[in-house]
Parts: C-alpha cells; sequence; structure tokens
C-alpha cells in the first residue's frame, strides 16, 4: 500500500473505520483472498496496542469492508458509465478503485451520512494514502453516483465545488472517547474547511452527518459526543 502521508490523519471512530476497511479491502484485493472476515480479524490483530483493538466503530468497520467486499464487481459496473464519460476507461489502480468502491457504497447505503461527508472522508484517504492526483477523480465520481442514487441530491444547488465546507469527524473534548468533529478537507477545490472538535461527555456518536454539496457555503458535519454522564448514542442526522 503507498506509504502514507503525514496530514489527514483519521480522528473519529467512524474515519478510523473507514481506514481501516481500506486497508484490509485493500489486503483482500491484493493477494485475492476471499474470506473478509479472517481478513478484518487479522487487521484488528494487527493494529491492536498492549492487547487493545484499535479505536474504532468496529460494527461500521465490518459493514463497510463486507458490503464493499461483496459488491465490488456491482460498484464498478456502476461506476464504470462515469468514469467512461470522464475519459478513464482503464480500471483505475487498486487503492484508488477501492476509494471509489468504498465512498459509492456509503453513499448507497448510508442514507444518514449526507452526500459530502462521505466524498470528504474519502478525499482524505486519498491525500493520507498519499494519492492526492486522484481526488479529482474521485470528487467527481461520488458527486455522479450521488446524483444519480440518492434523491433530492443536487436539486436546486450546484456542483461547482467554489466554496464548500469540510465535514467534521474528529474527536470530542471532554473526557470522554466518542465522535467530536472535523476531520474535514477536500481537494482543493476552493475554500474547503477542516477540523473542529465537538464537545461532549459521553461515549456515543453525537450527531450531525450534515454536509451537503452546494457551492456557496455548506457547513461540515459533526460527529459529536453527546453531553451526559451515558454511554448512548444520540444518532446521526
Amino acid at each position: 500500500m503507498t506509504a502514507p502521508q503525514s496530514g489527514h490523519v483519521p480522528r473519529s471512530r467512524r474515519s478510523w473505520a473507514r481506514f481501516y476497511a481500506v486497508q484490509t479491502l485493500y489486503a483482500l484485493e491484493i493477494t485475492g483472498a476471499a474470506d473478509a472476515e479472517a481478513a478484518m480479524d487479522s487487521c484488528l490483530a494487527g493494529n491492536a496496542s498492549d492487547g487493545k483493538p484499535p479505536r474504532l466503530d468496529e460494527d461500521f468497520f465490518r459493514a463497510l469492508t463486507r458490503g464493499v467486499h461483496g459488491e465490488a464487481s456491482q460498484l464498478d459496473a456502476m461506476m464504470a458509465p462515469i468514469l467512461s464519460r470522464r475519459g478513464t476507461e482503464r480500471r483505475p489502480e487498486h487503492l484508488l478503485a477501492i476509494l471509489l468502491r468504498g465512498g459509492a457504497w456509503e453513499i448507497l447505503h448510508c442514507g444518514e451520512t449526507d452526500v459530502a461527508v462521505v466524498v470528504n472522508e474519502y478525499l482524505n484517504l486519498a491525500h493520507y494514502f498519499g494519492i492526492a492526483p486522484g481526488t479529482s477523480l474521485l470528487n467527481a465520481t461520488l458527486k455522479a453516483v450521488a446524483r444519480a442514487h440518492r434523491e433530492g441530491y443536487g436539486d436546486g444547488d450546484g456542483d461547482g465545488d467554489s466554496d464548500d465546507k469540510g465535514e467534521g469527524e474528529g474527536e470530542g473534548k471532554g473526557g470522554s472517547d466518542g465522535d467530536g468533529a472535523a476531520d474535514g478537507d477536500s481537494d482543493g477545490d476552493g475554500d474547503d474547511k477542516g477540523e473542529g472538535e465537538g464537545k461532549g461527555g459521553s461515549d456515543g456518536d453525537g450527531a450531525a452527518d450534515g454536509d451537503s454539496d452546494g457551492d456557496s457555503d455548506d457547513k461540515g458535519e459533526g460527529e459529536g459526543e453527546s453531553k451526559g454522564d451515558g454511554d448512548g448514542d444520540n444518532g446521526r442526522v
């Protein structure tokens, strides 16, 4: 896998889930292995620290990995006409192909997460793994998937990428281990905003995956923690 770059480090548990899903899917792709469950277990064990599993949303990690691995051929076929229209006739290299599939899978199956949040998350991963030249294709393709498959996406709003604000999936402040806010960077289309932090005192996901694809003044998402002493989940919008 391409050597990771120093910036764009995942911050929230869902961001880390995406990161480890990409690692696992890359290993499956390169080795030709078919057992996604064993690959996921190996990834978690290999990234454990002092016997503790890595910090991530494990349910989301497993759902994303299983989904992308199981639907890879369908996702590729769905995106092929989009890539062809952009002059990309040959199959994207492994890592970019995985990022495209991951983002497309989330757009299709995770309706609670806003499109711009998904796009920004995968752009961050592209930067992190050092394939920044692929971000333009990644950005345009995922937005095209959203226009075709997310009801209401793009209605009355442009897609010029001039002033999108980034998402916020990052670590929360306070004595907790939940998701706070902003790991948001995009592909340098204008005035994207990045990383903020959410406040909280619980161990749940608090929040609003609320970013749009508008180009005037979209605000980023916040996977922030809920206040209080609980260990619950405030849910996503």
